[in-house]
Formats: structure tokens, C-alpha cells, sequence
């Protein structure tokens, strides 16, 4: 039965390869990237469901709402979920327009990096179980550092839900920037599902 829900509330970010890092051909997204996930974790014998919808279009600012309503939907079909993991790319562009790539390194190929985005109930909105979020976050963090050092930015922690209320175990993951390459996020997306999977397992 599936236990992990990847879906993309911002499915139209893309890598350097793409005019202005967006697109919204899930073959030159970051959907390509959760079909990566999928392909990882199912091999390890890890059920998923991974909606590929372009949940950003065609209205951005509703994305959140939308991408809420189809987490909680895909929960009361499939209650075997245990986390959601919302696969993003993040941005990092200064305000003269240079953007920046974060980089690691795997058996000598040079791949993004990554981070958790882990939201609180510091904004005021009802979220019980974001510490139980957070730790499970900060332990997988622990495993994935000790075989990839250089592979985890530091937790975002914030103030926001981000939909993450919706069970325990969910997480924003950023894959790379938009100065990366979909080479480079899909070696890092790769490593970070084998150590995901060792964790579920128990390994």
C-alpha cells in the first residue's frame, strides 16, 4: 500500500535549461524530478503516489489551496499515507539579477543540493503536529549527512503551515535552484530517495 504521497504545488519550477526556470512540460520540470523519486523508492519496495499535476496553473497564488485540496482528497482515498513530500526547486537571485546554483559532490559528479522546508504553527494557524514533522526531518537529515556531508543545506524552518498540518512526516523538499542543472538535482533527488528509503524501511 502506498505510504508516501510526492506531489509539486509549484509543478512549473524547471532548471537552467529552461527560459526563466519555468516550464510546464513535466518532462523539463520538477516533476520529472518526482517521477525520479517514485522510480527510487518503489524499487526499494515503498509504495507512492505521485501527482504530476501542474497545480501553478494557471493561477500561482492559489497554488497552495488547490494543492491542499488534492493532498486531502488523495488521504481519504488512500489512507495507508504516512507523508507527503512536496518536491520543489528553489530560487536564489540577488537584486542585481545573478543567480546562484548550490552544489555538492557524488562519487566525483557535481549535483544540487537540498533542503527541508519545515513549517510551524508560528503564524497562528492550528498545525499539532509540526515538531513531530521537524524530528522526523532533523533524523533523516542526520542520515543522509553521514554518507552525503555536503548534500543537506540547513533546515528552513518557518512560520508558515505550508500544507504540512495534513499528516505527520510532511515536508517541502527544495532540489536545487534554477541555476542548476536537471543532471545535477536528479543525482541529488536520487541519493536523497535511497537514504528516505532506509529510513521508512528501518534499514
Amino acid at each position: 500500500e502506498p505510504t508516501v504521497m510526492i506531489l509539486h504545488t509549484h509543478a512549473s519550477e524547471a532548471y537552467v535549461d529552461q527560459t526563466g526556470g519555468r516550464s510546464e512540460d513535466p518532462a523539463h520540470n520538477v516533476v520529472y524530478i518526482g517521477d525520479v523519486l517514485t522510480q527510487v523508492l518503489e524499487a526499494q519496495g515503498i509504495g507512492v503516489v505521485h501527482c504530476r499535476e501542474i497545480i501553478d496553473s494557471p493561477s500561482y497564488n492559489q497554488s497552495y489551496n488547490r494543492a491542499m485540496d488534492i493532498i486531502e482528497a488523495q488521504i481519504k482515498q488512500t489512507p495507508s499515507l504516512k507523508m507527503v513530500i512536496d518536491l520543489h526547486r528553489d530560487s536564489m537571485i540577488t537584486s542585481s539579477g545573478t543567480e546562484y546554483k548550490i552544489v555538492s559532490e557524488i562519487d566525483g559528479q557535481t549535483c544540487a543540493q537540498l533542503m527541508f522546508v519545515m513549517g510551524t504553527n508560528a503564524g497562528g494557524l492550528t498545525h499539532p503536529n509540526w515538531k513531530s514533522n521537524l524530528n522526523f526531518a532533523v533524523n533523516l537529515q542526520k542520515r543522509i549527512l553521514s554518507e552525503y556531508p555536503t548534500l543537506m543545506r540547513p533546515v528552513n524552518l518557518r512560520k508558515q503551515r505550508f500544507n504540512e498540518q495534513a499528516t505527520t512526516g510532511s515536508m517541502i523538499l527544495e532540489c536545487g535552484t534554477s541555476a542548476n542543472t536537471m543532471e545535477e538535482a536528479e543525482l541529488a533527488i536520487r541519493a536523497f530517495g535511497k537514504k528516505l528509503a532506509e529510513e521508512l524501511n528501518g534499514a
